[in-house]
């Protein structure tokens, strides 16, 4: 995959397949990205490095408004043209569209073309217009077009050849169960389906547990701003408790009664003491004890 500013994950699939397609050089060139990306030092003496850190301080950097538009152009792409489709096993993760070229990566281009840019204008101005470099009408843009482009289709190649690998993968694996005795099948079997169950609980667990944090904090929010009107299932709730007044816990349990124990001890007692002490602060309820909030009784 060639290109600007190729970005690609380094997964077992490129370092598996890494010899099937360039050999030792490929291999050489995954192990260097890697070590970098751990933290190893870049290659080169004390000179060398010096010297290269000079000339990038030394390459001219794209101004802030320039970085700003470059980011409204690849907003304003509605025909799906530079967001790329992940794979199908990162969609629960990361959405549908967890490859697409995010800002960083649209910055990042954008300083990797920015001195052949400049240097291009300049020499365009230096040919044809005295050295005025105002009087050239190149733009940047079409240069970090075509860069998002092969972005994009180098991350797509990507994807396919991922896909490809996959599948190949899957069909090794249920030929090599067919090859199984039944019992040790139904064995591997009942693991998998195990382990492909815990990872849907747990998805289902987070989904549920930001849902019962946003139901809290929104009934916060009404009791804040003395929208008493829409808590009227709350109130009845504490109401039937009586005198005796409920806990931070009982009135967290009364909003998110199915998800409740998916939050920890201390957070569940935080958001039910906000909601009561605002609805104290709003002579809603009055503070039985430190630990217990009773309805206030109303003058007939």
């Amino acid at each position: 995959m060639q290109g600007l500013g190729v970005l690609c994950p380094l997964d077992s699939f490129t370092i598996e397949h890494g010899s099937k397609h360039n050999g030792r050089v490929a291999m050489k060139g995954i192990r260097k990205i890697g070590g970098l990306a751990r933290g190893c030092e870049p290659e080169g003496t004390a000179d060398e490095l010096c010297k290269r850190k000079e000339a990038d301080a030394a390459k001219p950097e794209p101004p802030g408004e320039i970085i700003a538009e470059a980011l409204k152009f690849l907003r304003a792409d509605r025909t799906g043209r530079w967001h790329v489709r992940a794979p199908e096993g990162p969609w629960h993760r990361d959405g549908l569209y967890g490859w697409k070229i995010s800002d960083r990566e649209v910055e990042r281009l954008l300083r990797l073309l920015w001195p052949n840019y400049v240097a291009s204008r300049q020499r365009l101005a230096d040919r044809l217009y005295g050295g005025e470099v105002s009087r050239v009408s190149t733009s940047w843009r079409h240069a970090l077009e075509a860069a998002l482009d092969r972005e994009a289709r180098a991350r797509r190649d990507f994807a396919r050849r991922r896909e490809k690998w996959k599948q190949e993968r899957r069909q090794s694996e249920e030929l090599g169960h067919r090859r199984m005795p039944a019992e040790q099948r139904r064995e591997l079997e009942r693991k998998e389906h195990d382990v492909r169950m815990k990872t849907i609980y747990a998805e289902l667990d987070e989904r549920d547990k930001g849902s019962a944090v946003r139901a809290l904090m929104a009934v916060r929010s009404h009791a804040r701003h003395g929208r008493i009107n829409q808590l009227q299932d709350l109130l009845v709730g504490i109401a039937e408790m009586g005198s005796v007044g409920a806990t931070p816990e009982n009135i967290k349990s009364m909003i998110v009664r199915r998800s409740a124990h998916l939050l920890a001890p201390e957070e569940r007692e935080k958001r039910g003491r906000e909601i009561a002490e605002a609805l104290v602060t709003n002579n809603v309820l009055v503070a039985a004890n430190p630990d217990r909030f009773a309805l206030r009784a109303t003058d007939d």
